[in-house]
Formats: structure tokens, sequence, C-alpha cells
């Protein structure tokens, strides 16, 4: 079972999705890392990552928050880059479904991330 797991976060519902799929390996772990990449400031955004720890303190889950920002818009590099740093065991992500078009042109932190993933990740869509 893993043991340091970071979890992607936005406020989008294929986020919410994944970690609440992903909760049982949560609940497991030592410690739980929140991270929101390229996050907009302000306190409302700080409220939402924290609502989410404190929900997961419900569910018995250690958690901390984390921002970061990417490097030219690749959010897949600073999502692989924190769990390195929190030598991470899992990354658990929600999937988000771009048109095929957006896809190609801008790329995307899923598309990244299945070509250069490395550690176990669970996705959710």
């Amino acid at each position: 079972m893993p043991k340091r797991i970071v979890v992607g976060w936005t406020d989008r519902r294929e986020a919410a999705r994944a970690v609440f799929d992903a909760l049982p390996f949560l609940q497991r772990a030592d410690l739980v890392t929140v991270l929101e990449v390229d996050s907009e400031p302000g306190p409302e955004a700080e409220e939402n990552r924290l609502a989410l720890c404190a929900t997961l303190g419900h569910h018995r889950v250690t958690c901390e928050v984390q921002t970061a920002q990417s490097r030219h818009g690749y959010v897949g590099d600073a999502l692989l880059a924190c769990c390195e740093r929190t030598r991470a065991d899992l990354l658990v992500i929600g999937c988000y479904g771009h048109s095929r078009l957006r896809e190609f042109v801008l790329g995307g932190a899923t598309r990244h991330l299945l070509a250069d993933m490395t550690l176990p990740v669970l996705m959710s869509h």
C-alpha cells in the first residue's frame, strides 16, 4: 500500500471524484499532499483546499496542502516534481476531457503524465 500520496487538486468534478475513488488508499497512507498547480490567488482558493483537507480528516486521512506554479503551463511536470520531492508512492488525479484538437495543440496534464509518469498514477474521470 502506498504510504505517501500526492493528490493533484482543482475545484473540478473530476478531481473530487478521483479523491473519493482513491479514499481507501488515502486512509491507509501516512501522509497525503494535496497539490494545486497554477491556482487562482485569493482566500477562496485557499478555503477550498483547506475544506478538502478537513473533509479528508473526517475520513481519517492525514493531509497537507501545497501549491505550485507550472513552468510554461506544464502542469504534469509540476505534479511529478512534487511527487519526487515528497517521495510519493502514488499520484491521484482527475482526468479531464478536452477536444482532440485542443489536446493536440496545447497538450495536457493527463497526456503528459501518461507519457512521462515515474510512479503509479490513479486517474479518474
